[in-house]
């Protein structure tokens, strides 16, 4: 077996282009998780800006508040804090839909944690409920 023999210019030259790969790659995560959260305040804008549109055009008939508390909810993720809770939510959304339950906004917000929307910082347990964080 031949054995490999670097020069310490060589060697430092290697890791030279390795620390410039690695900054480059940095930067590109950077602007990808930046293109992340454009996307998800547009959408966020959207769903609070165009809701009767959205509802419209998803087929919903206008006695249901499916659609429309769904999309409060998911509109409600741009002014919470990195973490928050159901009732945070609740809070948020109560001024339009008052009549929405708790149990009902929990059932959004695990929807929309196994939709890749949300992750579980905290489960939640008897009358200390899970706490959420925006992906």
């Amino acid at each position: 077996m031949g054995s490999f023999s670097f020069s310490d210019t060589d060697l430092q030259l290697r890791i030279d282009r390795l620390k410039a790969i690695n900054e480059d790659l940095k930067v590109l995560l950077s602007e990808k998780e930046h293109v992340q959260l454009e996307i998800r305040a547009l959408e966020a804008a959207r769903s609070i800006l165009l809701p009767k549109t959205a509802s419209k055009i998803s087929g919903l008939n206008e006695g249901s508040n499916y659609g429309k508390v769904k999309e409060a909810i998911e509109g409600s993720f741009m002014v919470m804090p990195d973490q928050f809770t159901v009732r945070d939510v609740e809070n948020s959304i109560k001024t339009r839909f008052p009549k929405t339950d708790r149990p009902s906004i929990s059932s959004y917000l695990k929807q929309f944690t196994l939709d890749g929307v949300l992750e579980i910082v905290k489960e939640g347990s008897g009358p200390n409920p899970a706490i959420y964080r925006v992906k």
